[in-house]
């Protein structure tokens, strides 16, 4: 990945399970909720006994994309000053 995008993936169908708190947890407990909880599997199907009313799977694209948008809204202002 780099910041722009998801560049290469070994395995086509990586998908990564995503906890779906609600925004007081997601405020509160963001590292928690989804750096703890958010695991990587192979394939939806090999994703699918982990997925529950909480928990949901996504591409890895389209979470490098939800990302970008929490971050932006998070931060904003910040980032467009950045020199990372």
């Amino acid at each position: 990945m780099s910041g722009e995008a998801v560049e290469h993936i070994a395995l086509a169908g990586t998908v990564i399970s995503f906890v779906t708190p609600s925004a007081a947890a997601v405020e509160q407990r963001l590292r928690e909720v989804f750096c703890r909880r958010g695991r990587f599997f192979e394939s939806a199907g090999a994703a699918f006994p982990m997925l529950s009313e909480d928990v949901t799977s996504l591409t890895l694209g389209v979470a490098h994309r939800l990302g970008a948008v929490r971050n932006e809204i998070v931060f904003g202002d910040a980032l467009k000053r950045s020199t990372f």
